[in-house]
């Protein structure tokens, strides 16, 4: 970029993406404080497979409601390998480290 030209402070959409940023931020810190509560009654593991099963009804809905075409949804076994792995490794453990560290 050259010296004078516009910068992402610029753009339209920056302070929406700011707005964004900070409401992601809130809304961890609530599901935090909110597992919080649920995890004085309910082991840690219990807790995130709960979670794990709302927000796979939640996206599954959205999905069979918003694609028009849900043939695109086939996958090759590399990428449903890939899709596997990143959601176990990057998610479900990290949700469930997460929770155990919580409650303890």
């Amino acid at each position: 970029m050259k010296a004078g030209g516009a910068t992402s402070a610029d753009s339209p959409n920056f302070t929406l993406g700011v707005m964004i940023i900070a409401l992601g931020a809130f809304t961890s810190a609530c599901y935090y404080i909110i597992q919080k509560a649920s995890l004085s009654k309910y082991p840690p593991v219990t807790v995130t497979a709960w979670e794990y099963w709302i927000g796979f009804a939640f996206m599954l809905l959205a999905g069979l409601c918003l694609v028009e075409h849900p043939e695109r949804w086939s996958l090759s076994p590399n990428a449903m390998f890939a899709l596997l792995f990143s959601v176990v490794f990057n998610s479900v453990i990290k949700y469930a480290l997460s929770s155990y560290c919580n409650k303890h």
